[in-house]
């Protein structure tokens, strides 16, 4: 007579061994897009924070202007901001400005003083 194997519990089946792997694999699948996001995240708000140091500095520039000269070039009012676009370049961020002159509405004059 044959003796009946006794079988290890000890082990683990190859089965078992995959299914790990699996779930594994899909956790780590998860942490990943999670960092790529997170990634992006702060590079764009970098960029947000570059930008918005650029257009303070030049608010500053105007504000530091004499009121008779506030205004675009070739806008209403006239003065001596530039009316074109322009892009500056900051922390290895490009920022376009582009100022947004006033523009009469209809039916609107000048104020007389």
């Amino acid at each position: 007579m044959q003796k009946a194997r006794k079988r290890k519990s000890g082990g683990f089946t190859v089965i078992e061994a995959i299914a790990a792997m699996t779930v594994l694999a899909i956790a780590a699948t998860a942490v990943a897009a999670g960092l790529i996001t997170a990634s992006n995240s702060v590079g764009n708000s970098v960029k947000k924070s570059v930008a918005n140091d650029i257009a303070q500095a030049e608010l500053e520039n105007a504000r530091a202007l004499p009121y008779e000269k506030l205004g675009t070039v070739g806008g209403f009012p006239t003065g001596n901001i530039p009316g074109a676009p322009k892009t500056l370049a900051r922390s290895g961020v490009r920022s376009s400005l582009r100022p947004a002159p006033w523009r009469r509405r209809s039916g609107c004059t000048p104020c007389a003083g």
